[in-house]
């Protein structure tokens, strides 16, 4: 199996958990990457706080080189070790990518969330984001029940089952908008969105809370940053973002879906490999 490896020669860990395997690994002559992708102080579930540390830390001695995929995750590495890591976000897949975004084929009136409804997600901000907005519709595909105390949802949050990986990019096509209703916590704070590059690639405007995670981005076209958590700011950046796209012309919505794809088209998979694979020969 070995010697079946890529001659780069080079092992990237995303657990510290798994970190006696990438050891083995290294002294057989690969290079150890340990990549951090939601990784925040107390974040890991284990019995006890010692041991997240601990497996972290080893984990972090034994590596030559430390990616984190947000700038939160950066800092907690140097908090904790001293070290220096990487930063390298999640990317996007080029299937999101092919599609041509034609101004007015989405409805800027359908919002999409698409993903599991756990402990990440704040259900009463998106309720009571819907309650003030009912003129638009929120269509949740997830796998996940509505749990207990959250199900006298409004009217206009509409379940639907979860959409296969191969039709999501034909999916998001229908929509002009999505929402990340995520709670003010330190571990989302740390992650990067998996899904945001996949809905800013498809031509679908991104409405997101202060996340710490997409605060270091600046202001990449198609991300509206609500002012707070609850669902009262969530719904002024989304009026405020429907407002200014209906207010639009075609030109200048032709112009934002162009710089959306843009942003993304530099955000793949394959560059993101590449940026990676440029720490791991950095380190030889």
């Amino acid at each position: 199996m070995l010697q079946a490896m890529p001659k780069e020669r080079c092992v990237i860990l995303d657990n510290p958990y798994a970190v006696d395997v990438a050891q083995w690994l290294k002294s057989q002559g690969f290079r150890l990457v340990l990549r951090l992708t939601d990784w925040m102080p107390g974040q890991i579930q284990s019995p006890d706080r010692e041991t997240n540390f601990r497996m972290l830390r080893r984990a972090i001695r034994a590596s030559d080189a430390v990616i984190a995929t947000s700038g939160p995750v950066a800092r907690s590495v140097r908090l904790v070790s001293g070290r220096q890591a990487t930063v390298v976000t999640n990317g996007v897949d080029a299937a999101f990518l092919a599609h041509p975004l034609r101004p007015g084929l989405a409805d800027p009136r359908r919002v999409i969330y698409y993903g599991a409804l756990d402990d990440r997600v704040c259900l009463r901000s998106l309720a009571a984001m819907a309650r003030l907005m009912p003129e638009t519709a929120f269509d949740l595909y997830t796998p996940s029940p509505i749990r207990h105390g959250h199900r006298d949802l409004p009217a206009n949050i509409r379940l639907h089952d979860t959409i296969p990986y191969g039709e999501l990019p034909k999916v998001l096509a229908r929509y002009g908008f999505a929402i990340l209703p995520f709670r003010n916590c330190p571990s989302n704070h740390g992650r990067f969105p998996m899904k945001l590059f996949e809905m800013v690639g498809s031509g679908v405007q991104v409405v997101a809370p202060p996340l710490q995670s997409l605060g270091g981005l600046g202001a990449p076209r198609g991300l509206h940053l609500s002012r707070g958590f609850d669902g009262e700011a969530l719904a002024g950046a989304l009026r405020a973002a429907q407002a200014s796209w209906l207010g639009a012309s075609y030109g200048e919505r032709e112009e934002l879906l162009t710089g959306m794809r843009e942003l993304a088209v530099g955000q793949t998979w394959d560059r993101k490999v590449d940026e990676i694979l440029e720490v791991c020969r950095s380190r030889s």
